[in-house]
């Protein structure tokens, strides 16, 4: 017997959701007992091994700041935006200190057309994380209406922020508090690095079925 299995046969049969069973007990993994710093320290050793750009700043209070230099620094002048709270407040205040940045964002596009077709044209998109896995440098987010999948999978940069709050140990940790918290979203997307393929000759290419870079800024919050 597969409770897990059970439960989604269960709701493809009858069309009702069945019992959420248990999820099994964590091994004895030994990211589960770092402290915070560990982990940070963990996850960004491990995204730059994935070949992500990493950059550090100490607090909420300097990202505003850091990150418009970092757009003016790479000449990114088109963005488009997640609008989940976090970052939502953090483009008003880009958008106050950078008023020739044209900054999208999903209510902008009453329609689907246009918001896709300017999400394969902008020069990166820019999203907070749900969740950041120590273990693999994996960043998580979870989709739903004002955090759509967009702004991280079609721009050919994507630009994620990352609080140390976010980060957690294994990917264990991220699927328990989703179904712990009994609000699961629409779709997931796990990024561990920029989008590689080697397909083609056995010869490694970025970009191929998303974003060609990954910037990502972490905040010792």
């Amino acid at each position: 017997m597969n409770p897990m299995r059970d439960a989604i046969l269960q709701r493809l049969t009858t069309g009702k959701p069945g019992p959420v069973p248990d999820l099994p007990p964590l091994p004895d993994l030994p990211h589960l007992a770092m402290d915070p710093d560990e982990l940070l320290d963990t996850l960004v050793k491990h995204l730059t091994e994935q070949s992500a750009e990493v950059h550090r700043v100490q607090s909420d209070g300097e990202l505003p700041d850091f990150l418009a230099a970092l757009i003016r620094d790479n000449n990114f002048t088109r963005i488009l935006a997640s609008q989940d709270p976090f970052m939502a407040s953090l483009t008003q205040e880009l958008t106050r200190s950078m008023p020739n940045l044209v900054l999208f964002r999903p209510d902008d596009f009453p329609e689907r057309g246009p918001y896709k077709e300017t999400a394969f044209t902008v020069d990166a998109g820019l999203t907070s994380v749900d969740y950041a896995v120590a273990e693999s440098g994996t960043l998580v987010i979870a989709h739903n209406r004002t955090n759509p999948r967009l702004p991280s999978l079609s721009p050919l940069v994507h630009l994620a922020v990352v609080r140390k709050s976010d980060v957690v140990p294994v990917y264990e940790t991220v699927l328990k508090r989703l179904m712990d918290s009994g609000d699961l979203p629409s779709q997931l997307t796990f990024i561990t690095g920029p989008s590689m393929t080697a397909d083609i000759m056995a010869t490694p290419f970025r970009g191929m079925h998303g974003p060609k870079r990954l910037l990502v800024v972490v905040v010792d919050d």
